[in-house]
Parts: structure tokens; sequence; C-alpha cells
């Protein structure tokens, strides 16, 4: 018995030192990313597709000069969307017929945004058509069925 008590405080002993010792881990406020160094800022602004869980962008570079109108990119970026998002639903070997294409088109237009960015390419424009909609790989993936 007397080696059973002795045995007890030994082992309450080391796990308590095991536990003071231990690493705290510091929770730190979110910060934003870090910007990428310069050789790689065009890749990442560049970047289009499924970006994340919840967005889905395109990215349209339009002349500078032109002096065009919004409207001109904004339907470039509209159609590009659509055929990406046809093109991956093909890809999946998803069936895709005139009620795909119009619930592509009315995600589209609900859930997309349009803006113009703060940066150039090569003295180009660059215009985000962004999409965003909780798990939109799902979504998209969830309005056709399998060939």
């Amino acid at each position: 018995m007397k080696k059973t008590a002795m045995f007890a405080c030994i082992m309450t002993a080391a796990a308590m030192l095991a536990v003071s010792c231990a690493k705290k881990t510091v929770s730190r406020p979110d910060q934003p990313p870090a910007p990428p160094p310069p050789e790689r800022m065009e890749e990442v602004y560049l970047r289009e597709g499924f970006i994340e869980d919840d967005l889905f962008r395109v990215v349209i570079v339009d002349s500078a000069e032109g002096g065009q109108s919004i409207e001109d990119p904004r339907d470039k970026a509209e159609k590009r969307a659509l055929a990406t998002l046809q093109k991956y639903l093909l890809d999946k070997d998803r069936i895709y017929d005139n009620n795909t294409r119009a619930e592509l088109l009315n995600l589209i237009e609900s859930d997309g945004s349009f803006s113009k960015q703060d940066i150039t390419h090569n003295n180009n424009s660059v215009y985000y058509l962004d999409i965003r909609k909780r798990n939109i790989r799902r979504f998209v993936e969830g309005m056709t069925q399998h060939r």
C-alpha cells in the first residue's frame, strides 16, 4: 500500500511538472497576409478559378487608354465566367444543358460582383468578377448529374 501511494505521488508530481513546462500557445490577432514578393505579384493577382471555398474569380485585363465604358470588361468577364464554369462541369463529366446554363447565368448575375482593381498589368487595367457563394464548387457541381 505504501509503495502504491508513493508511486501515485511521484506520478502526480511528474504530470504537474510536464503540464507546467509545456509550451504555451500564444494567440495572435488575425493579421492580413503579407504581400507576395514583386516577382510573384502578377501570378497572385491574375489567378482565376476557384480561389477559395467560397470564391470563384475571373480576371479581365483591358486597355487602360481605350476610353471604353466599364460595361465592355464586365460583359467579357461574365462570358468568361460562364465558359470557365461550363468547361469545369464538362471536365468533371457532368451533363451540361440549357437548364444548367440558366442556373450558371443566374449564379453569375445574383452572386457576382464586378470591380476595377487598383493594380495595373503592363499598363493595362485589371478587373475582377468575384462570385461569392458558400461552398461554390460543391454548389456548381450539384447543379448537374454525372453522365
